[in-house]
């Protein structure tokens, strides 16, 4: 399975990762405050590279976490939030 990411920010506030996206904003300018979760600090780097690869695919098994687990743990993170696109291999 490949996948991308779309329209996410990282920002740093009170020493915790916090992304930003705008996956489902209103069709009225700031009818819904700006949308956002934080995000576990292992998971940076594995955010990071899609967004670099953005808008390449990268395999969910090279992206750059501690172990598989991890791996599979953000891509369900950035799926249930609408921030992930997947493709699945043939």
């Amino acid at each position: 399975m490949v996948a991308t990411i779309i329209t996410v920010k990282i920002v740093y506030e009170n020493n915790q990762a916090v992304l930003y996206n705008n996956a489902e904003n209103s069709r009225v300018y700031r009818e819904k405050p700006p949308q956002s979760f934080e995000l576990e600090t292992e998971f940076m780097t594995a955010v990071q590279s899609l967004m670099t690869a953005y808008p390449l695919y990268t395999a969910v098994q090279d992206l750059s976490c501690q172990n598989d687990s991890n791996k599979i743990d953000i891509a369900e993170v950035l799926f249930s939030q609408n921030l992930l696109q997947l493709q699945v291999e043939q």
